[in-house]
C-alpha cells in the first residue's frame, strides 16, 4: 500500500521532499489508510516505544502494545529456498524520466 502510493505521489502528482505513512482509521477491525509527512519531521528522528508499553521489569512489552503492534506483524512469510539460501525476487531498474516543472 505504502509502496503503490508512494509511485503515486511522485510520478503522477509530482511531490516530493515527503514520505508515505500508514495513518490507522480503527483497531477492530484493523483499517489503515496512507498519509503523507513531511521528510523533515521523520528523517534522522526516533520514535521510541512509549514507557507505558514496556513492562515494570523494562525486558519486555505489555498486552497494550502487542494489541498495537499485532496487526502491523501477524502472519508468516514464505521465503523459498534454493541451495539451503533464501532466493529472493531480483527486480530490474526501470527509470522514469523526470517531469520537468511546469511553468
Amino acid at each position: 500500500m505504502c509502496g503503490r502510493m508512494a509511485v503515486k505521489y511522485a510520478v503522477e502528482e509530482n511531490i516530493t521532499g515527503k514520505m508515505v505513512s500508514l495513518v490507522r482509521e480503527s483497531d477492530e477491525p484493523y483499517r489503515c489508510t496512507t498519509g503523507l509527512v513531511s521528510l523533515s519531521d521523520v528523517a534522522d528522528a526516533e520514535k521510541p516505544v512509549p514507557r507505558e508499553w514496556i513492562n515494570e521489569s523494562g525486558n519486555f512489552v505489555t498486552e497494550e502494545f502487542i494489541r498495537y503492534a499485532k496487526p502491523l506483524i501477524q502472519g508468516e512469510v514464505e521465503v523459498p529456498i534454493e541451495n539451503g539460501l533464501p532466493n529472493y525476487i531480483r527486480l530490474k531498474r526501470n527509470p522514469i524520466p523526470k517531469k520537468r516543472p511546469q511553468r
